[in-house]
């Protein structure tokens, strides 16, 4: 079991991309974005070598305060090193169950894109879910949207927080909310944006004004 939760949905969580910085700085955008609503960090730097990814944990647990977890992309050992709250995992990464063995009871998330890797990833012990690419994004690698189709099949089935992901806006997040989704992950849409803190708000009025629309809600409107 997790030494660590989750906020409350609607779920915001902002991935890095120091790539997209320009002559700003991780706080210059993470410290609006977080007033603006974001209540989850992925830090995800591939390129890092270990110990300047570590800097980075180090930089963003100082943002990270008051509830929001801080999640590491892929490397277990920088998130223990950097007392983050978790980490997340792709299709290549550590089995869930070694990731949770090493990890020592931290967030272990999954990036997921059908029905079956969900269910197996929930089988596995995951603590929450990115359903991802459900629009066109340029960080896919090529793969094809999933539409909010299968965010809608998955959360009939896996009973985890579901995030989606891959080319969310302030103007389609209301299709994944629709669709069951307890929140969204994005990068560009914050980190692009000339007021992070402005865009992290309509991302979240995104998703407040769509929870109504909720499977699961609309079920028990009716019943």
């Amino acid at each position: 079991m997790s030494r660590y939760s989750l906020p409350s949905a609607p779920l915001l969580l902002l991935v890095t991309d120091r790539t997209r910085y320009g002559d700003r700085t991780l706080e210059d955008i993470f410290v609006p974005a977080l007033a603006g609503g974001v209540n989850m960090i992925e830090l995800r730097e591939a390129d890092m070598t270990a110990r300047d990814l570590l800097g980075e944990a180090e930089r963003l647990r100082k943002l990270a305060l008051g509830g929001v977890p801080l999640v590491v992309y892929d490397r277990v050992d920088v998130a223990i090193a950097g007392q983050a709250d978790g980490v997340h995992l792709a299709a290549d990464s550590l089995p869930i169950s070694a990731a949770k063995l090493a990890g020592r009871g931290v967030l272990v998330g999954k990036s997921v894109s059908s029905l079956a890797e969900a269910v197996a990833a929930e089988q596995a012990g995951a603590n929450y879910l990115v359903v991802e690419p459900v629009f066109f994004s340029h960080y896919a690698q090529g793969r094809s949207p999933i539409g909010p189709t299968v965010v809608r099949r998955i959360k009939s089935r896996v009973h985890l927080p579901l995030l989606a992901g891959g080319g969310i806006t302030a103007g389609n997040a209301h299709q994944v909310i629709a669709a069951g989704a307890d929140g969204v992950s994005v990068t560009t849409e914050i980190v692009d944006a000339e007021d992070p803190r402005a865009a992290a708000r309509s991302l979240v009025d995104a998703m407040r004004g769509a929870w109504s629309t909720r499977p699961l809600l609309r079920e028990a409107m009716i019943g």
